[in-house]
């Protein structure tokens, strides 16, 4: 009995020992802190821009219900940390950072994130972060473009290798002064980053630009500009207006680097003329800056649906152009690439593009005068009817650069709605082109070009490969660089 009464008197006592220790504890009746701090990051903003070398303020805010025990501050790419603060004994509710930080003058281009870390002394976390992009310049009003990949064929842009922008944003409010390639507005300066990274880049207005392309130095003209990685022509590079920054697409290769290839073969098939054949022709010229020598010629031809129906080898002929005869009886209407294709003993690539049409001709000229023997009579159909206004041919004219003049010599006489011709004195590899009129475009007269395909000005051409005089040269073109504007 006495030993009952001990262990009922223990379990009394024991129990309110508990009770007491229970009840005397000061946590907050026992809560548990689960409120994570909160973070308001005031700056920078969520895609500011920021320029190599210059300072972004930052200002950021935290709170916490209990109290703050260590905030981490960042900033860096993953990779490369540019700015880094840590506080380990903050031990209060609430703390402030304002901070103009330093951004390297070789820092690594393109984006970075601000990430503010948060504990609390409950061993809650919070973060917060806003992503930044480092240029290396940025001026308001102003895009700055960038190209980071550029051919290894030369291994120091500087002096006259500098790369230059040309284009359109060269000229004034008429258009003068557009796409020079020797004038020198636009040099392209050199970013070299923590990593060893370079980049090139230019300043341009940020009302965008409709065309233009790289070129090296000032002295060798397009001789010297930029070129695909077979050492083709390519479009034209634009920039949109607004743009803060872009980064373009590798320079693949430089003219003066490649041998260059003209595609002078026939382009045009106008069928039930009895044609079963065309020459493929290309006249081709070492590399200007290696001398390299040719090594191998070959062709291809290519569908609507980029399948090769045709392809060979060519032979120097007795006139300095690769040439071969090329049957085209199993080829149906339509429209098909001509490739022609140069590699020289360096490796280097050289092709010219041309676009072959086998069509049906709709316009009648057989109510017109015969032509005269010296000279060759031109038609052409294109797409619209361009109501009062004129259409002239213009290019490489009985060997003379006739680009965009608007002459009486040069301007066509209309057969019928979308119907042309001319007759000029030709000779061999002279180029054409066709446009209208239009005042608004002023030294633009491109824009006005008649193209086979949409916006293409590389096929735009007619070639003369051979003396055409007495013969008539006709072509089909279904497309403009830009449509006629609204009368």
């Amino acid at each position: 009995m006495k030993n009952a009464l001990k262990s009922l008197s223990f379990l009394l006592v024991m129990g309110a020992l508990l009770f007491v220790v229970s009840c005397g504890s000061d946590d907050g009746g026992g809560a548990v802190d689960s409120n994570d701090p909160t973070i308001t990051l005031n700056a920078p903003a969520d895609g500011a821009i920021v320029a190599a070398g210059s300072q972004v303020a930052t200002s950021i805010s935290i709170e916490d219900d209990i109290e703050i025990s260590t905030v981490t501050i960042t900033v860096g790419n993953g990779t490369v940390i540019v700015f880094e603060n840590e506080d380990t004994d903050v031990a209060s509710t609430s703390y402030s950072f304002s901070q103009n930080i330093s951004i390297p003058a070789n820092v690594v281009l393109g984006e970075h994130t601000v990430e503010v870390s948060v504990t609390d002394a409950s061993g809650n976390v919070a973060s917060a972060t806003a992503t930044i992009t480092a240029l290396p310049v940025y001026t308001d009003g102003k895009t700055t473009v960038m190209v980071e990949t550029v051919p290894s064929q030369v291994t120091d842009y500087t002096g006259e290798n500098i790369i230059h922008m040309v284009g359109s944003h060269q000229g004034d409010e008429t258009g003068a002064g557009a796409w020079d390639p020797e004038s020198g507005t636009h040099p392209l300066s050199s970013h070299v980053d923590s990593e060893g990274t370079e980049t090139f880049y230019v300043q341009v207005d940020n009302t965008g630009v409709e065309g233009f392309k790289m070129v090296r130095g000032t002295t060798l003209g397009w001789n010297a500009g930029e070129k695909g990685a077979e050492g083709e022509e390519i479009d034209n590079r634009t920039i949109e207006a607004e743009a803060t920054h872009v980064t373009l697409d590798e320079i693949k290769t430089w003219k003066d680097y490649n041998p260059d290839v003209q595609d002078n073969s026939t382009v045009d098939v106008i069928s039930g003329t009895g044609v079963t054949s065309i020459e493929i022709k290309g006249k081709v010229v070492v590399a200007a800056s290696t001398q390299s020598a040719i090594s191998t010629t070959t062709y291809s031809i290519l569908d609507d649906g980029e399948t090769e129906v045709a392809s060979g080898s060519l032979t120097l002929d007795g006139e300095g152009n690769y040439s071969e005869s090329v049957s085209i009886e199993s080829l149906e209407l339509g429209s098909y690439e001509v490739f022609v294709y140069a590699v020289d003993a360096d490796g280097n690539n050289g092709r010219g593009d041309a676009t072959l049409n086998i069509v049906e001709f709709p316009c009648d000229g057989s109510g017109l005068d015969a032509v005269s023997a010296s000279m060759t009579r031109v038609m052409i159909s294109v797409n619209t009817n361009l109501g009062t206004r004129d259409m002239y041919a213009t290019g490489k004219i009985n060997g003379a650069d006739v680009w965009g003049t608007i002459s009486p010599e040069y301007k066509m006489t209309k057969i019928s709605d979308g119907c042309y011709y001319i007759d000029l004195t030709l000779q061999a590899n002279d180029q054409l082109q066709f446009f209208y009129e239009e005042e608004t475009y002023g030294a633009d007269w491109w824009k006005g070009a008649a193209t086979r395909v949409a916006g293409d000005g590389g096929t735009a051409a007619v070639n003369i490969s051979a003396n055409s005089s007495g013969d008539e040269v006709k072509a089909v073109f279904e497309h403009w660089r830009e449509d006629p504007p609204s009368s």
